[in-house]
């Protein structure tokens, strides 16, 4: 609920685990492109431009899934 309604919640973060996704169709052309970042970044701790944000895709995923089981004719949660 609380992303909902725009609050980010702060997410827990484990060292040495990677992760590059969310780059949709575009990915044929920017999946090199982030490979390199991510890759510069865990070899040498090169900044990744900070552009790229994963927790911003994982923030909008939460909004639609919760928004999908919000049953908005009584404001409850439902399970569809």
């Amino acid at each position: 609920p609380k992303i909902v309604c725009g609050a980010k919640a702060p997410l827990k973060k484990l060292s040495n685990i990677y992760i590059l996704n969310g780059v949709g169709g575009r990915g044929f052309l920017f999946s090199p492109y982030l490979a390199k970042q991510l890759t510069e970044y865990i070899l040498n701790r090169t900044p990744i431009d900070s552009r790229v944000n994963p927790d911003r895709l994982f923030f909008n995923w939460c909004r639609r899934y919760l928004k999908k089981s919000i049953n908005l004719s009584n404001g409850r949660f439902s399970t569809v």
